[in-house]
């Protein structure tokens, strides 16, 4: 049967979002603290010992050319021909170089002094360090290690450590749309920084005008060997360039080339109408030789018809053959003369067919001549076309050998200029590089910036463990407040939550009995909530037999269904509570009874009721406890022994609270629910039960067509209660109940 929706209203809850992050921080406030407080120490601890950094800057300006005593195209020897940011984007590198840096070490004896003091690595320690010491040297950094050797560092791996120690206290900075480089080096002594910086652009400068006035030596030196051996080459040239013209004989070479092609040409056209001559030959020649073999078909091909001696031949014939049809007629074929008319008619024939054959010689005759007249004139143009290539190779050849000649020639003019041009910049020496503004001693530290590391690391500090604690509650799937079950649960009621109870003196049972034992306190009040909500359900007739059940095992479900009986009970009311979990019976523990008998020997008729009706402490409270765990629980509560009980009861006018099995585990509380009761009543646990969870076992309860009076959350922590609850029960627990609460 279908049970129709509960009178309590679903809880609905407008989303908050800001309000759900505050009660996540709330709730994970000790890790949120705990981790800024980590953050902050750690970072404070490290910036203090870091040693104080100081930081002198030289201003170099970088010119594209030095001083014009040269012409420009001597200086385009040894100087660039364009400069462009590339050109500067070159001397950035060039000054922050490995050999600049290597001699500004050497020339301070950086490797003598206390900052750039270092031990040398083992051989493993180069490239595996140990965890632990890596560890504790970035988070306690000395400020300075003790040397191995008095006298510094002298082997090349050491040195190479050393000066990429020391450039990566250098640091460029060119200013924009300007020729000017700022080169900024820091260090712990004040001092030493504006040394290095000065000898940095020291060297800088040195070195360029070493590169500049050794690119101009090597230059003369390489054009000197240059133009000899390009003068050789110009004689080479020139001998070769005469001796192919003598060979070939190639005196006019333009004229030679046209009177070729000329004749190519010609012969091209020649071949054409050769070709022509001999396709309407082949053409004849091929009509009459396809009906050589057929005499009808070859008297009446074209060529035979053609012929005026072959049509007059035919005419005899014809005149021939109607004389020997007259004397056939008027003789015998044995008449002298029907044998001279056919005499003379096979003479005529025989004409014909001799005509016929000289006509076939004379056509094959004229292919033949028109196809060897093209032979000759395709082999003529073959020749001329090969007459043609070679001397159109030779002319190319003694281009490439005259363009040779030239070249050589002009290079080596330019050679022998410009070697006398470079002749005198070895003795130049300027410079287009200068120091604008040296480096001067700073007394103002700038690092560490402490109170900006400070405050930096404390932001994200902050940052990072909202987003952890954030991101442990996202991942976290349990429902841990009543928004969740608001959400999670749709349409359902929420009957109210119960708080989480420590056993403590004052709760020696801890919340089992707390309504009994403790009835001023927060779980108590919420408990006769419940109740109050329960009997206002039904306006008509309230609810008062109940079935509680839960999820899983271990949510809370027995605490709640106790209690509850107990809240019944105090309004005065008989009340029996029935442990109807026949696989895992607690309700007597909890009462502290020794069972003998109990519900599972009343189902099977081995006990009558008064002998399984237990009275408890608690005034109206009734306990029947299971007995005996039963090995067939389901065919138990599903006999009519079961429902007689639950019955008589409701004929008596008792409250019924029946703690049934886990929903998910067993069909136990669906079975029961089909009894004599008024609905079913689900327990979660807050922070424990999962949306999925809880969703499976509504589904369970709806599908066996049972009525969910709501839903009661257990284990609810303050932390994880909204703006609303957590006020409410922060007030609630500084309110003062010392008068007894009224039952009613």
């Amino acid at each position: 049967m279908d049970y129709p929706p509960s009178s309590a209203q679903p809880l609905e809850i407008a989303p908050a979002p800001l309000r759900k992050y505050v009660r996540i921080i709330r709730k994970r406030k000790w890790i949120l603290l705990g981790l800024v407080a980590f953050v902050i120490v750690g970072t404070t601890r490290a910036v203090m010992l870091q040693p104080l950094v100081y930081e002198s800057t030289v201003s170099i300006l970088v010119e594209p050319t030095g001083p014009n005593v040269v012409s420009k195209t001597v200086e385009e020897v040894y100087i660039p021909a364009t400069m462009n940011s590339d050109y500067y984007k070159t001397q950035y590198e060039i000054v922050k170089s490995y050999q600049i840096l290597r001699e500004v070490v050497l020339n301070l004896s950086l490797q003598t002094h206390p900052e750039y003091l270092v031990k040398l690595p083992e051989p493993l320690d180069s490239w595996m360090p140990d965890p632990k010491t890596l560890f504790f040297s970035v988070l306690f950094p000395a400020t300075s290690t003790q040397p191995d050797h008095a006298s510094g560092v002298v082997d090349g791996e050491a040195e190479r450590r050393l000066v990429r120690a020391f450039g990566a206290h250098v640091a460029v900075k060119p200013v924009m749309n300007s020729r000017i480089i700022r080169v900024a080096v820091e260090s712990t002594h004040p001092q030493l920084a504006a040394d290095a910086a000065n000898m940095i652009a020291s060297v800088y400068i040195s070195r360029s005008l070493a590169i500049k006035v050794g690119a101009a030596e090597e230059a003369t030196k390489w054009i000197t060997l240059r133009v000899e051996e390009i003068r050789r080459k110009v004689e080479e040239s020139e001998r070769a360039l005469q001796e192919f013209s003598s060979q070939v004989g190639l005196v006019n070479v333009g004229d030679r080339q046209r009177l070729v092609t000329q004749k190519l040409s010609e012969l091209q056209t020649q071949l054409v109408h050769a070709e022509t001559r001999r396709a309407e030959a082949e053409a004849r020649f091929k009509q009459i030789a396809s009906v050589i073999d057929n005499p009808r078909e070859l008297e009446s091909s074209f060529e035979v018809l053609s012929s005026g001696l072959i049509q007059l031949l035919r005419n005899q014939e014809i005149q021939a053959g109607q004389k020997v049809a007259e004397l056939g007629d008027k003789y015998g074929p044995k008449h002298p003369a029907m044998v001279q008319a056919t005499s003379e008619m096979n003479e005529i024939q025989r004409r014909i067919q001799l005509e016929i054959k000289k006509v076939y010689t004379s056509v094959k005759s004229e292919y033949d001549v028109a196809a060897a007249r093209e032979r000759t004139l395709r082999q003529a143009l073959s020749q001329q076309k090969t007459e043609v290539l070679q001397t159109g190779q030779h002319e190319v050849q003694y281009g490439i050998l005259l363009r040779e000649a030239e070249s050589n020639r002009q290079l080596y003019s330019m050679f022998l200029k410009r070697m006398k041009e470079t002749d005198i910049t070895t003795e130049i020496r300027t410079s287009n590089i200068y120091v604008m503004d040296p480096a001067i001693v700073s007394l103002v530290a700038v690092k560490p910036k402490r109170t900006q590391t400070v405050l930096l690391a404390t932001l994200f500090g902050l940052l990072g463990a909202v987003g952890l604690i954030v991101f442990l509650d996202i991942a976290d799937n349990s429902l841990k407040s009543p928004e969740d079950v608001a959400q999670s649960l749709r349409g359902l009621a929420f009957l109210g939550f119960l708080p989480a109870v420590r056993r403590s003196r004052r709760h020696p049972s801890g919340a089992a009995l707390i309504a009994h034992e403790d009835q001023h306190s927060i779980f108590a009040e919420q408990i006769r909530s419940i109740r109050t909500g329960l009997l206002l359900s039904e306006s008509e007739k309230p609810p008062t037999s109940f079935v509680v059940t839960s999820a899983a095992k271990g949510e809370g479900k027995t605490t709640f269904a106790i209690n509850l009986a107990i809240a019944f009970s105090q309004m005065g009311h008989r009340t029996v509570l029935i442990d109807g979990d026949l696989r895992n019976p607690r309700l007597h523990q909890v009462f502290g009874f020794t069972v003998e008998k109990g519900l599972s020997q009343y189902l099977v008729g081995e006990a009558e009721l008064m002998e399984i009706v237990q009275p408890t402490v608690v005034p109206n409270l009734l306990l029947i406890p299971c007995g005996a765990v039963p090995h067939n629980p389901v065919e138990l509560l599903m006999s009519t022994y079961m429902q007689d009980l639950l019955e008589s009861f409701r004929t008596e006018g008792l409250y019924v609270i029946i703690d049934c099995a886990s929903m998910l585990a067993v069909s136990d509380p669906a079975i029961v629910s089909h009894h004599a009761v008024d609905g079913t009543i689900l327990v979660v646990h807050a922070a424990h039960t999962t949306h999925e969870m809880a969703q499976a076992s509504v589904r369970l309860l709806q599908a066996h067509q049972t009525k969910i009076l709501g839903v009661v959350m257990q284990q609810l922590k303050q932390c994880d209660l909204s703006a609303y609850y957590s006020e409410y029960y922060a007030s609630s627990q500084r309110k003062s109940y010392g008068r007894q609460v009224s039952t009613s």
